[in-house]
């Protein structure tokens, strides 16, 4: 497997880091006005990977974590930290601090708790608490309504952008296809009269699960590229940039399964580092922008 399959959760971790951090400052680079729009553009398109790599581990963690609770609330503090930093700009953008500017998107830790309870309840076997599990769906629907009606209308403030997951419904369908796909290649298993638990060690079975994970980002990012004839009212991002995200598809077509390098200093810079390089990126734009 490992000649193969040479991925694990510490590279993509990385990779989606890496690409997360390029993408903002492409963002910055827009809203600001700096530098060559060109670049600021691609280095966007290398960004659309990150939040596939995201979705992907949250719905990892969701199914193999020895502790939801605490898993959770790790997510939940972080985001908290990123929410205060969303707050603090809108409030200097609504009082006309010069240099500082709305960021107008979801915090993305609401996203991936919204993914982890998710796919945790639908993972229980009690009927009542997979219908809980809808809840982040209905979340994701909303989010896509109120992002879209904003476009053209006022901010709506009784569910503001801040408290929305930042990728409206598209990483929480991507999440829920994720773990769908799993489902149904045990069930193809236990179909042909095979014990999917056997095999699943087996380079084989991770390949066929790798090739419908990939068959998952190409079918979200297939959704929000169609929404625009659809539906185009409900379009508010651009479609053309989003569908890059199906490139997230190839370092998922090579995943293990394993965990790979996991000390406990990585997994702290981990969770630090979106609000620690949020932090850093728009302070050195305002500064730059002065």
């Amino acid at each position: 497997m490992k000649k193969v399959l040479f991925t694990n959760s510490f590279i993509l971790k990385v990779l989606a880091i890496v690409t997360m951090t390029l993408d903002h400052i492409g963002f910055m680079m827009i809203s600001y006005g700096i530098g060559s729009y060109d670049a600021a553009y691609f280095l966007r398109i290398i960004g659309r990977i990150a939040m596939p790599l995201y979705a992907f581990m949250a719905v990892e963690g969701a199914l193999h974590s020895k502790n939801i609770g605490k898993y959770i609330l790790r997510l939940g503090i972080i985001g908290s930290a990123v929410f205060l930093y969303q707050l603090v700009t809108e409030i200097l953008t609504l009082n006309h601090i010069s240099g500082f500017t709305r960021i107008w998107q979801g915090n993305i830790f609401i996203d991936l708790i919204l993914i982890v309870l998710m796919i945790y309840l639908f993972n229980q076997k009690k009927i009542w608490m997979k219908l809980l599990g809808l809840i982040p769906i209905v979340i994701g629907v909303v989010s896509l309504f109120l992002y879209s009606y904003e476009l053209s209308n006022n901010l709506v403030y009784f569910f503001p952008y801040f408290l929305r997951p930042q990728y409206d419904l598209m990483a929480i369908l991507l999440a829920l296809l994720f773990y769908l796909v799993r489902k149904l290649l045990n069930a193809i298993y236990t179909t042909a009269g095979l014990n999917p638990e056997y095999h699943q060690e087996t380079t084989s079975y991770h390949i066929y699960l790798n090739l419908l994970f990939a068959l998952a980002v190409g079918i979200v990012g297939f959704y929000q590229f169609s929404l625009q004839f659809v539906f185009p009212k409900l379009v508010y991002w651009d479609t053309t940039l989003q569908m890059y995200m199906m490139f997230a598809a190839l370092p998922l077509l090579f995943y293990n399964g394993r965990r790979g390098y996991d000390s406990k200093w990585f997994r702290i810079v981990s969770y630090l580092y979106y609000p620690v390089h949020l932090i850093l990126i728009y302070l050195i734009f305002s500064l730059l922008s002065i």
